[in-house]
C-alpha cells in the first residue's frame, strides 16, 4: 500500500485512481526526455485535450485486412472453428484470437523483452513495411484516413494536416505482461501540437477493461479508465501528448490489436522543433 501510495504521490493521482494501479504498474513511471530549450511552446485549444470515440467505416478504411495481409494471415471467416495451435498463416479467425495461434502462444511462452525486438507479430508487420506494394497501400489507406476522418473530428480542411505516415502498431496477447511505462508522448518530446487518433482492428469484437489502453481523459486530472469500444469500425481521439496512458497485464481472453496515428494541425505545427 505505501508501494501505491508512493505511485499515486509521484504521478499526482487523485485518490481513486489508486485502483487502476496494477501490482505490476509499480515502478514502470516514465522519467521526461529533457526539453530542448530552443523549442516554442504551443497553445493546443481545449477541446482538442478531450477524449472522444469515433466512428469510421470498414470498408473504406480496411485497416483489420491490411493487417492480417502484413501478418501473412488467411481473410477473416467468421465462420471458422478456432483450433489452438494452429499456424499464423493458415488461421481465418479473428484478430482478437491469433494469441491462439502457435505464434501467439510462442509469444506468450517467450515474451519479447522489448518493443524493438519484437515478437512474430511485429517482426511480420515491419517486414511488410518494407515490401513498396504494401507500403503504398496502407500509406494510401492512412493519407485517407487523415484527410477525411481525422479532418473531419478536429474540423480542419482535409489538407491542413500533419501526420504519422507509418502507424504504431500494438498487440496486446492475453497474459502478457506490459512493455513500456506510464508516459506522455511528450516525455519521448513529441511535438505538443499531436493528437492521438487509436484504432483497434479486431472483427469480432472492442476494447475493454484490462486489455485496452488506461488514460486520463485530459492533462493531470489522473482519472485514469480503459478505452472502450463496442465493436470494429469504433476508435478513440485522445490528447496522449499530454494525458498520461499506459497498459496492465491483459487478463481477459481477447488479443488487442490496434494501430495509432498522431496528426497534427498545420496551425500546430512546428517544423524546425528539435528532439532531446
Amino acid at each position: 500500500e505505501e508501494l501505491r501510495s508512493l505511485g499515486a504521490e509521484k504521478m499526482s493521482l487523485k485518490p481513486e485512481a489508486l485502483k487502476y494501479l496494477a501490482p505490476e504498474f509499480e515502478g514502470r513511471f516514465k522519467k521526461p526526455v529533457a526539453e530542448v530549450a530552443e523549442n516554442p511552446s504551443v497553445e493546443v485549444p481545449q477541446a482538442l485535450k478531450l477524449q472522444k470515440l469515433f466512428n469510421f467505416d470498414v470498408e473504406e478504411y480496411p485497416f483489420a485486412d491490411l493487417i492480417r495481409e502484413a501478418f501473412l494471415m488467411k481473410p477473416y471467416n467468421p465462420s471458422y472453428r478456432v483450433d489452438e495451435g494452429t499456424p499464423l498463416d493458415e488461421f481465418e479467425g479473428s484478430l482478437s484470437k491469433i494469441h491462439l495461434t502457435a505464434e501467439g502462444r510462442r509469444s506468450i511462452e517467450n515474451p519479447p523483452r522489448s518493443k524493438k525486438q519484437g515478437d512474430a507479430f511485429r517482426k511480420r508487420w515491419q517486414a511488410a513495411l518494407n515490401r513498396k506494394n504494401f507500403e503504398a497501400r496502407i500509406k494510401k489507406v492512412i493519407r485517407s484516413f487523415v484527410q477525411q476522418v481525422a479532418a473531419g473530428e478536429l474540423g480542419v480542411p482535409t489538407s491542413a494536416l500533419i501526420y504519422q505516415a507509418e502507424p504504431s502498431l500494438r498487440v496486446n496477447l492475453p497474459q502478457a505482461k506490459p512493455v513500456g511505462l506510464c508516459h506522455t508522448d511528450s516525455d519521448y518530446n513529441h511535438q505538443p501540437g499531436e493528437i492521438n487518433f487509436w484504432i483497434p482492428v479486431m472483427e469480432d469484437c472492442g476494447v475493454f477493461d484490462s486489455n485496452s489502453l488506461l488514460s486520463e481523459s485530459s492533462p493531470g486530472v489522473g482519472d485514469f479508465t480503459s478505452f472502450r469500444t463496442s465493436k470494429y469500425g469504433e476508435g478513440v481521439r485522445f490528447y496522449g501528448n499530454k494525458c498520461r496512458h499506459y497498459t496492465v497485464k491483459n487478463e481477459t481472453e481477447v488479443t488487442r490489436v490496434s494501430i495509432d496515428i498522431r496528426v497534427v494541425p498545420d496551425t500546430l505545427f512546428v517544423p524546425e522543433w528539435k528532439n532531446a
